[in-house]
């Protein structure tokens, strides 16, 4: 006792990580994300009640399994049902009554979203006034993996897991797009699959280059970027037809399918210096003309790609339009009108969403840090990996995802939409 000096204590305290280990005595007892996330649980806990038996639904094509249940997951009954995902009214029918029969008042719908076959069961049982929620499939696949330590599956028991799940509420309301909204979201999803064309078509067309004529990929720093090197392969990807014209005759030509490629001004360089790739292309000589003709194609779906991706965008800015968004978006620093309508597209409009972080985060990134990588994190959302998708190096400035600037201006963008009862940090 006499070498503990006297008068001084020392106590260790962690120190809170983030704001949503705060947890402070006095007027606000819990941190805001706390507050939140019990106002969520509390809504649920509405839709799934204890009164309502779960009707539990693994959607396939042609078959659907479903199973009803109590809340400790016992079994009430459980059917197998042939057709698509739109008899879903024959099996409300059926499992009604048998909750009823079990004591309960009524019945709650889940299942996974499943491509499109959630929707049916959404409209239809939102049309028949019962609640309906989606469970996440990382989590019943986590889940199943944990009902036996092994990935084997059956139809009954993924539907049991996803009962089991939302009975402890692990579970969200799904959210449908009405309006513009709808378009915007499907809209973008259409882009999402062209800019994989355009990505693959435009690979293709390099790595085939790379084999039959490699010289015309030293034509300019970034040859596949240039319009001026665009316009020369549409004149002709086959060497032989360029060098068979003059310089003059190469030029003219060129210039005619750069004005068609949207451009303005030929760079006399890079044109000139494919016109003399042409006279020593490279590669190998045995399968040139095979090769050749195989970019050609590629060539021809890589442009007919950008073409289809710019009549959608176009399309996108115009229900941006049609929402009064554009002028707003276009003032946030290195967003563009496209790269906000592609956010918008995967998260909806910002007013289902409880707090303006909420959104922000739903949109792949986080505060007072850069985003995550995708392919390092596989639990992140499936909007989030598609949000990501969309915005491949060398189609869309990657400044439109940085949250340092753009995460804050979506900030204001949503407006306060607080929950009651939750007050801002003074």
């Amino acid at each position: 006792m006499s070498d503990i000096p006297l008068g001084r204590v020392w106590v260790a305290v962690s120190r809170p990580e983030t704001e949503e280990d705060v947890v402070r005595q006095g007027k606000r007892p819990v941190s805001r994300g706390v507050a939140r996330r019990n106002v969520k649980l509390k809504a649920l806990r509405e839709l799934v009640g204890k009164d309502r038996a779960i009707v539990a639904v693994d959607l396939a094509s042609k078959r659907q399994a479903a199973v009803v249940c109590d809340h400790d997951s016992v079994v009430l009954a459980r059917r197998m049902f042939t057709g698509s995902a739109w008899c879903i009214s024959e099996i409300l029918a059926w499992a009604e009554p048998v909750a009823k029969k079990a004591g309960f008042a009524g019945v709650v719908l889940a299942c996974e979203p499943t491509g499109h076959r959630w929707k049916p069961l959404v409209v239809t049982a939102r049309a028949q006034k019962i609640p309906v929620v989606c469970v996440q499939p990382l989590l019943v696949r986590r889940a199943r993996e944990g009902e036996d330590f092994t990935r084997s599956r059956s139809d009954f028991g993924d539907a049991v897991i996803i009962a089991r799940l939302t009975a402890k509420l692990r579970c969200y309301v799904p959210y449908l797009p009405e309006g513009p909204w709808a378009r915007l979201r499907h809209l973008g999803a259409r882009r999402e699959g062209l800019v994989g064309r355009c990505v693959a078509a435009r690979e293709q067309v390099r790595d085939l280059l790379e084999c039959a004529w490699p010289a015309v990929l030293e034509t300019a720093a970034d040859p596949l970027e240039s319009l001026t090197w665009r316009a020369g392969m549409a004149v002709s990807v086959a060497p032989a037809v360029i060098a068979a014209m003059s310089e003059q005759q190469f030029l003219a030509a060129l210039r005619e399918q750069l004005v068609a490629l949207g451009g303005k001004k030929v760079w006399r360089r890079i044109a000139l210096a494919v016109h003399a790739a042409a006279a020593d292309p490279g590669g190998i000589a045995a399968e040139r003309d095979a090769i050749l003709e195989r970019a050609a194609f590629a060539y021809q779906d890589w442009m007919a790609a950008l073409t289809a991706l710019a009549d959608i965008e176009a399309r996108m800015l115009a229900v941006l339009d049609e929402l009064g968004l554009t002028r707003l978006v276009t003032t946030i620093p290195g967003l563009s009108a496209v790269g906000a309508a592609v956010i918008l597209a995967q998260t909806g409009d910002p007013a289902r969403y409880d707090t303006p972080r909420a959104w922000v985060k739903h949109a792949g990134m986080r505060h007072h840090a850069l985003p995550v990588r995708a392919d390092l994190d596989p639990a992140l959302p499936a909007a989030t990996l598609h949000l990501r998708s969309a915005f491949p190096s060398g189609l869309i400035d990657h400044s439109a995802v940085r949250f340092s600037l753009t995460g804050k201006a979506l900030l204001h963008i949503s407006g306060p939409c607080r929950p009651t009862g939750v007050k801002r940090r003074g």
